[in-house]
C-alpha cells in the first residue's frame, strides 16, 4: 500500500521537513523515534500538546469503544507472551521496558541502556514505522528495518483480540494528528494498520516489500474479523498468556533473530522469531 505523496514529498519528508526544519538522516529518525514513542507512551512533545490531541499511548490503559483495555502485562514482563525461537510452545515472560520505561521514551530516546530490550524493540520500530512512513533515507538506505517480518509468529503467544488491536492502531493515528500529520496521512496510517495487523487468518503478504511473504496477523483472538480475500488459518496451539511474574521482575534478555552474533553473552537467553 503506497503511501500519498503531500508537496511532491513522502510522510516522512514533508513532516521532518515541517516539524525539525530539514529533510535528513536525522529529521527521519527523529520523526520516527516521536511519532513511534507517543504512540507507546501519549502525547509528551510540545507540538502535540499544541495540537490539543490527548492520548494515553498503548503501553498504557485506556478504552476503545466503550471497552477497557490494558497491555501493559504485555511490556512490563508479567505475561508469559513473547515467542522466542526456538519455540518453546509457549510464550516466554520479557520486560520490554527495561531501559528505562517511559520516561526515556518521553526524552526522544529508544531506551537509557543500549544493552536492553526496550533498547532493542523501540529501535526496531522506528525502522518499520519509518519504512511504512516512506522516508527516503532512514528505514530506507540507511538503517533498513531487518527484524522479523512474519508478524503472526511473533505475536503467537498474545492473544491479542480486536478491542486491543484497535487500541494499538488507534494510538499511532492519534500520534500523527497530535504532530499535524494531514488527514489523508493520518487514513493511510490508519488503513495500512489495519489491512496488516487486524485479522486473523491473512494470506501471506510480503512487508517490507523486500521481505518473504508472511502471515502478518496480530489480532489472533477469537473475535478477531476473519481476512476476507483467500484467507489462511494457520491451525497452530497458542494458549492464553498467563501472569507469571511481577512487574519489571523478568531478567529475560533478547535479540533478532537475523543479527548474526556469536557471543552467547550478547545473544542473551533467545531470538525473536524469523
Amino acid at each position: 500500500m503506497a503511501g500519498p505523496k503531500e508537496d511532491g514529498l513522502s510522510i516522512c519528508d514533508k513532516y521532518a521537513t515541517q516539524l525539525f526544519g530539514d529533510n535528513n538522516y536525522d529529521t527521519q529518525s527523529l520523526l520516527a523515534t516521536v511519532f513511534v514513542n507517543q504512540a507507546a507512551a501519549g502525547n509528551y512533545t510540545p507540538i502535540s500538546q499544541t495540537n490539543g490531541v490527548g492520548f494515553p499511548g498503548f503501553i498504557n490503559p485506556g478504552v476503545f469503544h466503550g471497552v477497557q483495555v490494558n497491555q501493559l502485562p504485555y511490556f512490563n514482563g508479567q505475561l508469559n507472551s513473547t515467542n522466542v525461537s526456538p519455540d518453546k510452545g509457549h510464550g516466554v515472560a520479557v520486560n520490554w521496558l527495561d531501559g528505562g520505561g517511559q520516561p526515556a521514551l518521553h526524552q526522544n530516546l529508544s531506551a537509557f541502556d543500549v544493552n536492553s530490550n526496550q533498547f532493542f524493540y523501540f529501535v526496531h520500530l522506528y525502522e518499520y514505522f519509518a519504512y511504512m512512513l516512506d522516508c527516503s533515507v532512514y528505514g530506507n538506505s540507511v538503517d533498513r528495518y531487518n527484524g522479523s517480518t512474519d508478524m503472526y509468529h511473533v505475536h503467537k503467544y498474545m492473544n491479542i483480540n480486536k478491542d486491543m488491536e484497535g487500541y494499538t492502531n488507534l494510538q499511532f493515528v492519534l500520534s500523527a494528528a497530535s504532530l499535524g500529520f494531514s488527514k489523508e496521512a493520518q487514513g493511510y496510517i490508519g488503513r495500512s494498520l489495519q489491512l496488516l495487523f487486524s485479522f486473523k487468518c491473512e494470506s501471506p503478504q510480503p512487508y517490507p516489500h523486500w521481505a518473504e511473504p508472511a502471515s502478518q496477523s496480530i489480532c489472533q483472538a477469537e473475535d478477531c474479523p476473519t481476512f476476507p480475500h483467500h484467507p489462511i488459518c494457520l491451525d497452530e496451539d497458542r494458549p492464553i498468556p498467563q501472569i507469571v511474574a511481577a512487574p519489571g521482575e523478568s531478567k529475560v534478555r533478547v535479540y533478532s533473530c537475523e543479527d548474526d552474533i556469536d557471543d552467547i553473552d550478547q545473544r542473551g537467553d533467545g531470538c525473536l522469531v524469523n
